[in-house]
């Protein structure tokens, strides 16, 4: 296992110090693609024998230990700033920035005096990066993970100890979430569409202050790490207060 992680990791920095092929003084467009595409190819291959090896050797954490909450960016600034702030004020979270390879110098310049743990990935995994990188697998049995683009402000910061209830009372559900408010968004073809589709997920009410049957993606939630036999969707949403609001919409 460390061995192969190590080899991994050698191959990956190998492909990022080879100089791009020489021809007539000057490298090709073509050899730097293909450069680019082989470090990224085994920069994926060491984040996926990282993965294995950290689901295979679970993190253990305390019971009394803040959960952590992945907010995974990619080049966004104010939106995932504003979030990792908040969360911070919510007792018994720790937010914790999972960057995808962000090349915009107003986030770089942000990572280097942010007050929480960031965590720089050196290809961008997408939005399952929590995963993909191994991550997720050393946070303990209980981790949120969000997108950068919430606004939480409304939500009460108890919302830790809300999700968690839920969560452990349905132990058939992979993970329970933050509702995302449509009552008020402007009214176009765009937001139609939004609208059309979310209020799915407002359908199903279960009288505990949540409603089933509301799928969720990498929008927040609360996950249970035991639970990945699980449907990755799985999942229930929880009713005003606690909703969050999608920013692009």
């Amino acid at each position: 296992g460390a061995r192969r992680r190590a080899a991994c990791r050698s191959g990956a920095e190998k492909v990022m110090s080879t100089p791009a092929p020489n021809g007539r003084g000057s490298a090709s467009q073509a050899a730097r693609q293909w450069l680019g595409s082989l470090r990224f190819r085994l920069w994926r291959r060491y984040y996926h024998c990282r993965a294995t090896w950290n689901r295979r050797h679970p993190a253990a954490v305390g019971a009394r230990d803040p959960v952590t909450a992945v907010i995974t960016n990619y080049n966004r600034l104010r939106w995932p700033r504003a979030m990792a702030d908040y969360l911070a004020t919510c007792p018994g979270i720790r937010p914790l920035i999972l960057d995808n390879a962000s090349t915009y110098p107003p986030t770089l310049e942000w990572y280097r005096s942010c007050p929480h743990r960031v965590v720089r990935l050196c290809v961008n995994l997408g939005h399952m990066a929590p995963w993909l990188s191994g991550l997720a697998y050393t946070l303990g049995p209980r981790y949120i993970v969000t997108d950068p683009d919430l606004d939480l402000s409304a939500v009460p910061k108890d919302l830790l100890h809300v999700l968690a209830a839920e969560l452990e009372a349905n132990p058939h559900l992979r993970k329970v979430g933050l509702g995302l408010a449509i009552a008020d968004l402007p009214d176009n073809e765009s937001t139609r569409r939004v609208r059309e589709w979310e209020s799915n997920f407002w359908r199903f009410p279960t009288g505990t202050g949540f409603y089933d049957e509301a799928h969720i993606d990498t929008t927040f939630a609360l996950y249970a790490g035991e639970r990945e036999a699980i449907s990755f969707y799985l999942a229930r949403r929880s009713d005003y207060p606690y909703v969050a609001r999608h920013l692009p919409w």
